[in-house]
This record gives C-alpha cells, sequence and structure tokens, in this order.
C-alpha cells in the first residue's frame, strides 16, 4: 500500500479581512511528532489568537484529528481535515496559526478563511508516494551472506542493524511490504 505524504515542511500565508491566517504543513508519523510540533508552533506564535490544526496519522488513517482551537465547532479543524483528505495526503499535520485582525468574519467566513490557508499550504507542497514498510529480523547462515546482501542493495531494502552470533548472522531490515516474501524466499 503506498500513500501520498511530504518529506519536508512547507509553509503559506492566507489573508482575510484584516486577519492573518499561516498554514504549516508537517510531516508526521507518529502523534509524539505531531505534539513536538504544536509545542514548537504555540512557542513562535505565542501572541497568536488560535492556533488550529488537523492530522492523519498512519497508511490507514490509524489516527486523525481535528482542532478548533477556540473557534466556533466546526470552523476551522474540520475545513483543515478536510483539505487533507481532498489532496489524499497521510503521514501529516497541517497547523493554521490565526492572528485576528479586527474584523468578526462569522461561521461562513472562517469555514472559508481555514479552507482556503489549508489550500495554500497543500499547493505549495511536492507530494511524495511512499510504502508502508515493517521491521523484519532476519536469520541467515554465512554461505548465503553475500547472496543476500546484493538482493538487499539491489532492492534498495535498508539495513536497521546487523550482528553476527555463533555461526548465524542477525539482520534487523526495514522492508517495504511489497518485498517481503521476496526476502523470505531468498532465505529460505
Amino acid at each position: 500500500m503506498t500513500i501520498k505524504t511530504i518529506d519536508k515542511s512547507y509553509q503559506s500565508e492566507y489573508k482575510s479581512s484584516q486577519s492573518r491566517f499561516i498554514g504549516y504543513l508537517y510531516p508526521a508519523n507518529s502523534i509524539s511528532i505531531f505534539k513536538e510540533q504544536l509545542i514548537l508552533l504555540k512557542k513562535e506564535h505565542s501572541k497568536a489568537t488560535h492556533i488550529c490544526y488537523a492530522y492523519r496519522i498512519g497508511f490507514q488513517n490509524e489516527d486523525v484529528r481535528a482542532n478548533d482551537d477556540g473557534e466556533p465547532s466546526g470552523t476551522a479543524g474540520k475545513p483543515i481535515l478536510n483539505q487533507l483528505y481532498s489532496f489524499q495526503v497521510q503521514n501529516v499535520s497541517l497547523f493554521v496559526v490565526r492572528y485576528y485582525g479586527g474584523t468578526k468574519l462569522g461561521v461562513s467566513g472562517l469555514i472559508e478563511a481555514y479552507k482556503e490557508a489549508a489550500i495554500f499550504c497543500l499547493q505549495e507542497a511536492e507530494l511524495i508516494e511512499i510504502e508502508e514498510t515493517i521491521v523484519f529480523d532476519l536469520i541467515l547462515n554465512p554461505e548465503k551472506y553475500y547472496e543476500v546482501i546484493k538482493v538487499l542493495k539491489y532492492n534498495k531494502i535498508n539495513v536497521l542493524s546487523s550482528s553476527i552470533e555463533v555461526g548465524k548472522y542477525h539482520m534487523k531490515l526495514l522492508v517495504p511490504i511489497s518485498k517481503i516474501d521476496m526476502i523470505k524466499t531468498i532465505v529460505s
């Protein structure tokens, strides 16, 4: 299974009735990474009126959340999340920082502003496709070592760690799901 995601952060800005909406799109493959990003944005934008967000984390939307951060319910987080779905992007967090400009936008104005801020940020992003991977433990005899290493290099499979114990090689690999059967075949 492949997903669309990003491998670096993006920023954009949208203005509506003197309010500034600054979008931040970050790669996030865990809730802890998202929380770190939120803490940093709260420090950087301590005078902001609101920091609203949405995220989609996981290969099958295991973690999805939207937050209005004090804006009327459904006017900020949901429009941001809807754009993540619209652009079909996962393993990301998208924040929109609002600096109030003195003019109330109303419910429809807020929905439109947060939606547009999210769209601007997502349009800046270079989307990439990645395949779901798993950590695979491999134990092999010394006579197969060089053959297996060639196959791993050819298939661009990452070796996370390796060790030797009493005539056996132990390896931890980061393997795309589509290549698990191939790895099992060369080992047996």
